[in-house]
């Protein structure tokens, strides 16, 4: 869930400033909505990294 209220924050700022034609504000939501995005892609990644560590960690222990 990391990013989502960024991307929806972001969206609504973004359509505030189409609007009312401000610039400064469509920009920065949009900005913010990438953002958001990011963040969500980022926790995406870890979650898989961690997945795949604990895993391997499981791997090594039946071996023994």
């Amino acid at each position: 869930m990391a990013g989502e209220w960024d991307k929806v924050e972001g969206t609504a700022k973004e359509a505030k400033g189409k609007v009312t034609d401000d610039k400064t504000t469509e920009a920065e939501g949009s900005a913010q909505e990438t953002w958001g995005e990011g963040k969500g892609k980022a926790d995406q990644a870890k979650d898989v990294a961690g997945d795949k560590l604990g895993e391997a960690r499981g791997e090594g222990r039946e071996r023994i």
